[in-house]
């Protein structure tokens, strides 16, 4: 954003000199205009007078064009560095949002692996102690042959309503 005003200040800056730059072009062509149309009438050249007058309208208008022909390009050049520092801008975003989607990917493949693993058996579930029993909680799994048998002592210690160890 500090670009953004400083871009701006600098646009309006130019402007504002680019006006200054045109009234006084004009002032000066008025002056003098002033003192030769001026010269006419008193000698009574009348058809001089229109001349002189035709002449410098043209050379105002040309002066006006000029001028509109500069403030356009200005503003030409002000959009243009805006467009182009907005998509540098979009595309620094986008290079960003891209590095995150493409991390977060590898993230959730990472975690896909290791959850598939433990559930082909990658803990070992024999122990020689007592496991305590808790709701949701997975204690091990196991990868077993064809002759394998399994047997589980569960002792209750007494009766309570819900779940209780």
């Amino acid at each position: 954003t500090a670009w953004f005003r400083r871009s701006t200040r600098t646009y309006r800056a130019r402007q504002a000199a680019a006006r200054r730059s045109y009234a006084t072009a004009k002032r000066n062509l008025r002056r003098s205009y002033r003192g030769r149309v001026l010269r006419q009438w008193r000698a009574g050249r009348v058809n001089k007078v229109v001349q002189l007058v035709r002449e410098y309208i043209g050379k105002l208008r040309v002066l006006r064009i000029r001028h509109a022909r500069a403030l356009r390009a200005m503003a030409l050049r002000y959009v243009r560095s805006r467009r182009q520092y907005r998509a540098a801008q979009l595309r620094r975003r986008s290079a960003h949002i891209r590095r995150y989607r493409r991390r977060m990917a590898q993230l959730k493949r990472l975690r896909r692996r290791r959850w598939s693993r433990r559930r082909r058996g990658g803990r070992r579930v024999v122990k020689h102690k007592l496991v305590p029993v808790r709701r949701n909680r997975l204690i091990g799994t196991v990868r077993a042959s064809k002759g394998y048998q399994v047997s589980f002592n569960i002792k209750p210690f007494g009766t309570r309503p819900g779940w209780s160890n």
